[in-house]
């Protein structure tokens, strides 16, 4: 799938050793989600356009990293929210959230966008709790009950198409959503 970016294409992939949705410090540095950006804020300043993007677990989390940035979209595709519960039931050790994918900062003009099968119960009911908010756009794919989303654009032959659009922050949210209908028309 990486393969189909555009050539021009950078990407950093980040990943959550502790299993924690990037609540906890990145290999014991001290830096979690909530700060990261500072860390990477000399890096991001090399490039015309960032966008912050991933799927499943680290779905939420590439969106509060884009609104953390201040990116101007950061995009969630199938997201799943923090469940703590085996945690809970285990007796381990819970990270606090830092979250913001909250309605609290109307200035915010980061797009969050969730792409979703709009038949995944799962994955429906995560992106409803980020309808309210502020420039929250929710995608859901029609009559598609999958989770790995990526996937079925990919074996559709339109994820080269796919990133085009949503890689460039320049596509309105109206463009998203055609893009989405044209995979599956």
């Amino acid at each position: 799938m990486l393969q189909s970016l555009p050539q021009d294409t950078d990407l950093l992939m980040l990943v959550d050793p502790m299993r924690s949705d990037f609540r906890s410090p990145f290999y014991g540095s001290g830096v979690g989600i909530s700060s990261l950006h500072r860390s990477l804020d000399k890096v991001m300043a090399q490039y015309s356009e960032v966008v912050a993007l991933w799927t499943s677990g680290g779905g939420f989390p590439a969106v509060r990293f884009a609104k953390n940035s201040a990116l101007k979209r950061g995009i969630s595709i199938g997201g799943r929210g923090t469940d703590d519960t085996l945690d809970i039931l285990r007796k381990r050790q819970l990270y606090s959230a830092d979250d913001p994918l909250c309605n609290c900062n109307p200035a915010q003009k980061t797009q969050a966008v969730y792409i979703y099968g709009a038949l995944h119960t799962t994955d429906k009911a995560a992106a409803e709790t980020c309808r309210p908010q502020v420039n929250s756009h929710l995608l859901p794919i029609a009559n598609r009950r999958e989770h790995v989303i990526l996937w079925s654009i990919l074996l559709a032959g339109k994820l080269g198409e796919f990133w085009d659009t949503f890689l460039d922050t320049q596509s309105s949210p109206t463009q998203l959503r055609s893009m989405i209908d044209t995979v599956w028309s």
